[in-house]
């Protein structure tokens, strides 16, 4: 069946292909549907070969390709039936597998009436077409061609979340998107002669759709017009350079140099990558990517050197620095969809392949639903394949409805949760997280109740690879008048085991400690070993015995950080920047991408030394925050150093007498200060 499909589909495509050359699109009165066709039919002969392998042991799988095998027939049969019509009855030779038709096809509608029957019935075939793409996302497919590349030990049997260049149509809602995709056609397509690659970015909120952006860029017919190779590869975070390199060659047309299993290093794939690309005009898009690396240090090197002029990498990330490190000359904010177009998206999520007209009987509570999931794409989709499963009645729909209020955690089964918020550290709750692999949302309060470390133990953190914001909160010990509470010494030897325990993984992105009353924060905060190099929020709260700030310069990624109500520290120093079992640190990669600093009601704060082994630290610092503390001066390192400062705000420092030489502030903000010079 595979040796049928792959000659068919090829076939039939390029006899649409030839269609379209001949404007029969006109002919037949059917706009653009001969063109959905042809992209539709070579979408899924990319993932036939994956296919064919997955349904000899998946039976959901083999279904899918008997019916995609029902349409391809029908199809065809379609075709033949007009050609016998065209040729006065007599029929021509089958056309496949691989045999070019007998009739040109152009002949089959110079009868207007065999026009618009044909037209019905390619409409027809894209909704069949259509469906059976749509239902392929679920099993995941690698693409074979050079569009979408799977990364080298990532099975193509797994479900392993990453993304593909297929495109599902019904994802497409709104004029935005296709206001959004012009302009990014012509950010590629323009002509710019200022370097052979440049880099276009698209960034916005997780959810989003800034994949399903720019799968519609890519499908584009002017952007298949304008580059000679058009490369996907999604990055995503756990990606190392070899992985990465093999992904993007083989999408280059040089992976038949390395076998599949095989290990080569940077030295012989970074050639390999170099001549696929050498002479060609590329668009390659870097989908998900969370670090500049990806491109700066892997992959820029060989497409500068081998890439032909006019040459574009299209990047799609939530953080917007990545985007500007990787030096992108346009970057686009994608936002969030309309309600009207939520609702319409939501709809296309349960109609196809069922009656289309009585879903606006529900439209009140599919607005609701929309509302909730605040008019994200992701969380709308999700949404929309539970009510699949569910009955047209107003009950289920309102049942769904309720459910996504809760975070669409309820929606899904407790293995698959995304969002979990435990009060109360007992042992039975602690352990149950242990089972909860695909949290990306988890808050923990309640924590001084855990009486053992080895509670802490249960959840098991660093195994939950999709965690990205992870908040561990204890009651606050601070009274009225900032009063400090509950000061026994055993329960802060207790907590600081307990924090300890719950190291989180390597993928994490926010972090939120509220409460903590120990006297020393977590080591695993201080690691130098790159642990957590994918923080970019860390906000520290009611740390009331803390008289020491974890070291922190190391966290490359980090661009956001607030302490806030730490009474017991009076001095910040070079502690705060580097562990001290570090001996040697660039001193540009001492908190390199930190943007915004807070530091609110310190109230014993009296010194910040900045030496000059810190002259570079902080490089891209813009706003700087302090609230009711006792500093007496600002240390003239720390005044040199923060030149890209812009920002900065000032309140009740009661023994701050001069504010002076931040020749570069933009906005000075001081309130409640004694009397003082500011210049």
């Amino acid at each position: 069946m595979a040796m049928i499909l792959d000659a068919f589909v090829p076939m039939l495509g390029r006899m649409v292909a030839d269609a379209v050359k001949e404007r029969l699109d006109m002919l037949l009165g059917v706009p653009g549907e001969m063109e959905r066709l042809e992209v539709t039919l070579e979408d899924l002969v990319n993932v036939l070969g994956d296919a064919e392998m997955k349904r000899i042991t998946d039976t959901a799988v083999d279904a899918w390709v008997r019916e995609l095998k029902d349409v391809m027939y029908d199809a065809d049969d379609v075709l033949d039936q007009r050609r016998m019509e065209a040729c006065g009855g007599d029929a021509p030779k089958r056309s496949f597998p691989g045999v070019g038709c007998c009739v040109p096809l152009f002949t089959c509608f110079r009868d207007p009436v065999l026009a618009h029957d044909m037209a019905a019935q390619i409409k027809e075939l894209n909704r069949r077409l259509e469906s059976v793409r749509r239902r392929s996302s679920m099993f995941r497919f690698v693409s074979a061609s050079s569009s979408s590349v799977p990364l080298r030990q990532q099975p193509a049997s797994t479900s392993n979340g990453k993304t593909s260049s297929v495109i599902v149509h019904a994802d497409l809602v709104g004029e935005k998107i296709e206001q959004d995709a012009n302009a990014l056609v012509e950010a590629l397509t323009t002509d710019d002669q200022r370097e052979n690659v440049i880099v276009v970015g698209i960034t916005g909120a997780g959810g989003i759709g800034k994949t399903t952006l720019s799968k519609r860029v890519f499908a584009d017919q002017r952007v298949r017009d304008e580059f000679d190779l058009r490369v996907w590869v999604c990055v995503s975070q756990d990606v190392n350079e070899a992985d990465l390199l093999w992904s993007v060659m083989v999408g280059a047309g040089g992976g038949h140099h390395h076998h599949h299993d095989a290990t080569p290093d940077r030295s012989s794939l970074e050639p390999a990558l170099q001549r696929g690309v050498s002479g060609k005009k590329v668009l390659l898009v870097l989908d998900d990517v969370w670090s500049e690396v990806a491109w700066n240090e892997v992959l820029q090197n060989a497409f500068r050197a081998g890439a032909r002029g006019g040459t574009r990498v299209l990047v799609t990330t939530r953080k917007v620095t990545v985007a500007r490190q990787m030096k992108a000359v346009h970057i686009h904010w994608v936002k969030k969809l309309k309600p009207e177009d939520g609702w319409r998206l939501l709809k296309n999520q349960v109609v196809l392949g069922r009656n289309p007209t009585d879903i606006e009987n529900f439209k009140d509570i599919g607005m609701e639903i929309v509302t909730r999931c605040d008019c994200l794409p992701l969380a709308i989709k999700t949404v929309g394949g539970l009510l699949c499963t569910k009955e047209r009645t107003s009950r289920d729909w309102e049942e769904v409805s309720r459910s996504a209020a809760c975070l669409l955690g309820s929606i899904v089964r407790l293995h698959k949760l995304r969002a979990l918020h435990i009060k109360g550290a007992s042992w039975n709750s602690l352990e149950e997280l242990g089972h909860l692999s695909q949290l990306s949302l988890l808050y923990l309060s309640n924590l001084e109740k855990a009486r053992t470390s080895s509670v802490a133990k249960k959840p098991n953190l660093q195994g939950k690879h999709h965690l990205r914001y992870l908040s561990l909160e204890c009651t606050t010990r601070i009274g009225s008048g900032s009063q400090i509470k509950d000061n026994i010494q055993q329960d802060k030897h207790q907590i600081e085991d307990v924090f300890e325990e719950l190291c989180p993984p390597t993928c994490l992105e926010n972090l939120s400690l509220l409460g903590f009353f120990g006297h020393q924060l977590p080591k695993w905060m201080s690691s130098g070993k790159m642990a957590l190099k994918y923080l970019r929020s860390i906000k520290l709260e009611d740390c009331t015995n803390c008289e020491q700030l974890p070291a922190l310069g190391h966290l490359l990624s980090l661009d956001f950080l607030l302490i806030k109500h730490a009474p017991s520290i009076t001095r910040i120093g070079n502690e705060f920047f580097r562990s001290s079992n570090v001996t040697q640190m660039n001193q540009q990669m001492l908190f390199p991408r930190l943007e915004k600093l807070g530091f609110d009601r310190l109230d014993g704060w009296e010194e910040w030394i900045w030496g000059k082994e810190l002259e570079q630290a902080m490089p891209n610092i813009f706003s700087l925050k302090i609230t009711k503390c006792k500093l007496k001066y600002f240390s003239p390192g720390l005044v040199h150093q923060t030149r890209a400062l812009k920002e900065l705000i000032i309140s009740e420092a009661c023994n701050l007498t001069s504010v002076a030489n931040f020749l570069l502030l933009s906005d000075l903000h001081l309130y409640a200060n004694p009397t003082r010079n500011a210049c």
